[in-house]
């Protein structure tokens, strides 16, 4: 990780800590996404939470390409990066991920090469869901996008607990 940034990073960062302490809006997920997508030019954002009791499947609560939703879905996280999320932490394929994964069909049909999931918790550390940034070239300034995911993701994880209290009743 680097110790200093560049003025425009540093401004890219502090545009993520704005986002994060100021947003008010109705649709938080798709507008975090949106924002992540244009801001680090990311072709895919997947927000996501592990569907209980076993996080063998993944549930969307958004899923952008090029900053527009393009509908939520199940999916099974064996025999993808997700499943190393889930299990390793934060993941980043900086290359070739389609060739890794070879039985992860969205990854084939979507032409995609790199990857950056990291996970979302809990107060007590658990697993909850994840953050997947996919490309069809390369993500550009991994550590830099590590860290803004690394800014971001408590008001994510925040907004994922909330929905769960409401729906809980």
């Amino acid at each position: 990780m680097p110790t200093a940034w560049s003025l425009e990073e540093q401004e890219l960062l502090d545009e993520a800590v704005t986002f994060t302490n100021d947003y008010v809006g109705d649709d938080f997920f798709r507008d975090v996404s949106v924002f992540i997508s244009e801001k680090l030019a990311i072709d895919y954002v997947v927000i996501g939470k592990f569907v209980q009791p076993d996080n063998e499947k993944i549930r969307t609560l958004i899923a952008v390409h090029d900053g527009e939703p393009f509908g939520n879905f199940d999916y099974d996280v064996k025999n993808t990066p997700c499943e190393h999320v889930l299990i390793n932490g934060v993941c980043f394929y900086p290359s070739d991920v389609a060739d890794h994964f070879p039985e992860d069909v969205a990854l084939q049909e979507l032409s995609i090469q790199s990857y950056m999931g990291t996970p979302l918790t809990d107060v007590d550390d658990n697993r909850i869901g994840l953050i997947v940034l996919m490309n069809i070239g390369e993500i550009r300034n991994p550590n830099l996008v590590q860290t803004f995911l690394t800014i971001i993701s408590p008001r994510i994880e925040e907004e994922i607990l909330k929905g769960e209290q409401q729906a809980a009743g």
